[in-house]
C-alpha cells in the first residue's frame, strides 16, 4: 500500500541519514511520488487583468512540465533556486520541455514585482493559493513560527502528461542541494 511505501521511505531515508557517504542520497526517499499523477487542482497566475485561475489540466496534460516550489520570494536560497532555473530554461526546452513554472504561496503581485526585480522573464509564475497543491503533495512547511505561515517546501519535479517522472526534495528547506536546475536537468532522460 502506499502508506507502507511511505513509511518505508522514511526508514530508508533515517537510515541514509546516518551514512556519511549519504550527503545527497537521503534525498532519494521523495522520490515516492515518481510515477503519480500530478493532482487535479488549481493555481494563480498573473494574467492581462490581475489574478487568473488555471487548472492543474491546462498546466501539464499533454506537455513537458518542470516546475519548481520555493518558500519566499525575495530570499536569498529561493533567489538562487529561481536564477538556476531561469538561466537553464533554454536547456529544458532543446529536452523538449514545453515550460518551466516557479511555484511559491506568495501571491501573484508578489510573484510579478519578484519576477520583474530578478529579470527571471523565461519562468511561468504561479501561486500555490493556500498551498493546496503543495499539501496534496505533502510538500509544505508550517513557518508560522516566524510569521510567514504555511509555505511550500522546497521541491521540484519533472512530469510529462500529467505524470511525475522525476521528483526532488530538500531535507532542509534553507537549502538548495538537489532542487536547482542543474540537477533537474541531468534527472531528464
Amino acid at each position: 500500500t502506499q502508506v507502507q511505501e511511505i513509511s518505508n521511505t522514511i526508514m530508508f531515508a533515517r537510515i541514509l541519514k546516518q551514512s556519511r557517504s549519504a550527503h545527497n542520497m537521503v534525498h532519494l526517499s521523495n522520490r515516492f511520488l515518481t510515477g503519480t499523477a500530478i493532482p487535479a487542482g488549481s493555481f494563480f497566475r498573473f494574467g492581462a487583468d490581475g489574478p487568473e485561475k488555471v487548472s492543474t489540466n491546462d498546466l501539464f496534460q499533454n506537455k513537458k512540465v518542470v516546475l519548481f516550489a520555493f518558500p519566499a520570494a525575495f530570499t536569498g536560497t529561493c533567489n538562487l533556486q529561481q536564477n538556476s532555473f531561469n538561466a537553464k530554461v533554454d536547456e529544458f526546452k532543446k529536452k523538449g520541455v514545453d515550460g518551466v513554472y516557479a511555484v511559491s504561496a506568495n501571491d501573484v503581485f508578489v510573484q510579478k514585482a519578484y519576477q520583474e526585480w530578478s529579470k527571471a522573464d523565461k519562468l511561468q509564475f504561479l501561486q500555490d493559493f493556500n498551498v493546496e497543491f503543495s499539501k496534496s503533495i505533502n510538500q509544505t512547511l508550517d513557518l508560522s513560527a516566524k510569521g510567514l505561515g504555511a509555505r511550500t517546501n522546497r521541491y521540484s519535479l519533472y512530469a510529462e502528461n500529467g505524470v511525475v517522472k522525476q521528483f526532488f526534495a530538500e531535507e532542509v528547506a534553507s537549502q538548495l542541494t538537489v532542487t536547482d536546475a542543474d540537477t533537474m536537468l541531468k534527472a531528464i532522460n
